[in-house]
C-alpha cells in the first residue's frame, strides 16, 4: 500500500481546511475493488475523490499532467498512471496496464469527462473508465462533487478554506453490459450526475434506477403494439371477383331452369317390345 495514497490526500484537505460534507460515504466500501468517477472542475477534484477512495487506488489522468510540476509530481507519488490520447495505440497498452492493476485489486480513480472544465455543466464522458470496469469486471461507483470551486478555480494551485458537498452512489454493477449498449449505459451514468447536480439530496440518497428510462422505454413499445395488433383484424379469405360471382350465379340459375332432355319419340319402346311406327308411317301405309 502506497503511503501517500493512503494519507496524503486527507493531510492536504486537512491542513487547507476543507472539510468534505459526504452523503452516500457508506458506498465507498460497499465493493472493492472498484472504479470510482467523479466530476472534474478543478485540480482539487482529485483529491478530494482520493481523500474518499482513502486506500488501495491508482488514479489515471491524461498525459498532459506528467509535465505538470505539481500534479505530474503528485501522481508520480500517488502511482498514478498517464494515458497518451493522441496516441490510439498507446492508450490502449496503457489501458490494459490500469486493468490489470484492478485485477490485482487496486481500485481506479479517475475522471470520466478525461480534463477538467470551466462551468458548472458536466461533460461528455469517455469510454475509457467504462471499459476498464468491464473489462476488469469491477462495479462503477459514481462520486458528484458539487461546489469544489469554492475552494479553488479551474487552474488554481491554492486551496482556500470552505466545505464541498460529495454525493457517493451505491455500486453500479457491469457485468451485463455490452459494448453495443455502452453509450446508453454512459448515458444514464451522465443523467445520473446531472439530476443530481439539479436536485442536490438532503437528507439521503434517492433511489436510483439508472434502467428506468429504456425499462419505461420498453413498456411503452409493447403497449403500442398490443394496441395496434387488437386494431387490425383477422384476415379473411380472399373474395371471389365479381366476374366470378356473376358466372357462378349464371351457371347455378341455368342448371335450375332446364328440365332434363326427354328421349327421341322414335326411340320409345312399345308395350310390346316394338318400336312404334311414326305417324308418318301409319299414314302412308293407309293410303
Amino acid at each position: 500500500m502506497n503511503f501517500f495514497t493512503s494519507t496524503f490526500s486527507q493531510l492536504l484537505l486537512a491542513t487547507s481546511g476543507v472539510h468534505l460534507n459526504v452523503i452516500g460515504k457508506e458506498n465507498l466500501t460497499a465493493q472493492r475493488p472498484a472504479v470510482f468517477i467523479f466530476n472534474h472542475r478543478n485540480q482539487v477534484d482529485p483529491v478530494i475523490a482520493g481523500a474518499l477512495v482513502r486506500d488501495n487506488w491508482v488514479g489515471v489522468g491524461k498525459k498532459e499532467l506528467a509535465s505538470d510540476p505539481i500534479m505530474g509530481t503528485l501522481g508520480k507519488l500517488l502511482d498514478g498512471v498517464f494515458i497518451d490520447r493522441d496516441d490510439p495505440v498507446a492508450a490502449v497498452e496503457t489501458l490494459h496496464t490500469v486493468e490489470e492493476r484492478a485485477r490485482n485489486g487496486l481500485s481506479i480513480v479517475i475522471a470520466p469527462e478525461g480534463t477538467r472544465l470551466d462551468t458548472t455543466e458536466v461533460g461528455s464522458f469517455k469510454k475509457g473508465p467504462f471499459r476498464i470496469a468491464m473489462a476488469a469486471k469491477i462495479p462503477i461507483v459514481p462520486i458528484v462533487i458539487r461546489n469544489a470551486e469554492i475552494v479553488a478555480s479551474r487552474n488554481s494551485t491554492t486551496i482556500n478554506p470552505g466545505t464541498v458537498d460529495v454525493a457517493v452512489f451505491p455500486p453500479i454493477p457491469v457485468d451485463d453490459w455490452t459494448l453495443d449498449a455502452l453509450p446508453d449505459r454512459i448515458a444514464e451514468v451522465r443523467q445520473l450526475y446531472l439530476d443530481t447536480l439539479a436536485d442536490w439530496p438532503v437528507d439521503g440518497l434517492p433511489a436510483v434506477d439508472l434502467y428506468a428510462e429504456q425499462k419505461a422505454a420498453r413498456k411503452a413499445r409493447a403497449q403500442v403494439a398490443k394496441a395496434t395488433a387488437k386494431r387490425v383484424p383477422a384476415k379473411k379469405a380472399p373474395a371471389k371477383s365479381a366476374a366470378n360471382k356473376g358466372a357462378a350465379a349464371t351457371k347455378a340459375a341455368t342448371k335450375k331452369a332446364s328440365p332434363k332432355a326427354k328421349p327421341s319419340e322414335s326411340k320409345i319402346a312399345g308395350k310390346d317390345g316394338e318400336a312404334s311406327a311414326s305417324p308418318s308411317s301409319s299414314a302412308k301405309g293407309r293410303s
